[in-house]
């Protein structure tokens, strides 16, 4: 059985906008996270807990050259067209299973 409740599959070039309310959980921050490294643009999350595996996956974002902003108003996360591919072996390290 998939894990996925459903998937959303967009086609021809068009800039997509959403917002998705999650209320700090860490695993679904922990999912989200590493996924905007493969988009380009800037994102806002809010309300992420402030839990060690978070820092540690902006942290490798940050390596890999994207621009990670922590303030009042959530994370911004700035991912420019293109970003680094290798994980610094500390960081990667620190992520639990």
């Amino acid at each position: 059985a998939s894990r996925c409740a459903s998937v959303i599959e967009t086609l021809g070039g068009r800039s997509v906008r959403a917002q998705v309310r999650v209320s700090g959980a860490k695993n679904v921050g922990l999912a989200v996270i590493p996924a905007l490294a493969t988009l380009t643009g800037r994102y806002t999350l809010q309300n992420l807990p402030g839990v060690t595996d978070i820092q540690f996956e902006l942290g490798i974002l940050a390596d890999l050259g994207v621009t990670v902003q922590c303030g009042p108003g959530g994370v911004v996360i700035d991912v420019p067209s293109r970003i680094g591919h290798t994980v610094p072996p500390a960081l990667g390290q620190e992520i639990r299973a």
